[in-house]
């Protein structure tokens, strides 16, 4: 919840992975809240294409303005996925 709405194109995660319970997820994706329901973003981008533990992983996407933005994972099974830190940018 960012508190009011704000505008942003790139979302940077910082992807935890202990090389056991928790690793680098399969795969996911960034919805904001839109019109009462969480929607995908458009044309989403992500760099590197799968999700690499600990570094940055970075998914751009068209411009979105919301009030709230997640990231759903796909775990990599039996791991659980984790995030260190969670960073928005206009661009």
């Amino acid at each position: 919840d960012l508190g009011q709405p704000r505008t942003f194109g790139r979302v940077e995660l910082a992807i935890y992975d202990d090389r056991g319970g928790v690793q680098a997820p399969e795969a996911y994706r960034v919805e904001v809240w839109q019109e009462g329901k969480w929607v995908g973003v458009q044309d989403e981008v992500h760099r590197p294409e799968k999700p690499a533990g600990s570094q940055w992983n970075q998914a751009t996407f068209k411009s979105v303005t919301s009030s709230k933005v997640r990231v759903v994972f796909r775990h990599k099974l039996p791991a659980k996925s984790g995030v260190t830190e969670v960073m928005l940018w206009e661009e």
